[in-house]
């Protein structure tokens, strides 16, 4: 296998490794930065990664031999060391921060306090 970062190329030499990928029986990668992601390659799959926030890495194929695929991919990802150790709670953190959300939006201003029905308001001492 290689692996390659490849921070400023021109076409011809990402066609190279190319090349060289075909002729052997390892697989070649080429990294290159978010901003080369509309610039040509001679590469036949093409992908953008990231991460997801339950533990997920989401792919984006920008092309691939055949018809283009449009959605995004979420493969899970917890990692083997973490898997037995994280909780449930913390195993999908989307919950947790959806729960936080819908806490605050609760006691937003103008929202009755939990004690207190609405439409109603406490007189003035």
């Amino acid at each position: 296998m290689v692996l390659g970062w490849v921070p400023q190329a021109r076409q011809e030499q990402i066609r190279r490794p190319q090349v060289c990928a075909q002729s052997c029986d390892a697989p070649v990668i080429l990294f290159r930065p978010a901003a080369a992601e509309h610039e040509a390659s001679a590469a036949p799959l093409r992908l953008q990664a990231r991460f997801g926030i339950d533990w997920e890495l989401r792919l984006h194929l920008i092309k691939r031999k055949g018809p283009s695929h449009d959605t995004e991919l979420s493969l899970p990802s917890i990692p083997g060391d973490l898997g037995g150790i994280l909780t449930p709670r913390l195993k999908r953190p989307s919950r947790l921060i959806a729960a936080r959300h819908s806490r605050r939006s609760s006691h937003a201003v103008g929202s009755a306090s939990p004690g207190q029905p609405a439409g109603r308001s406490e007189a003035a001492p």
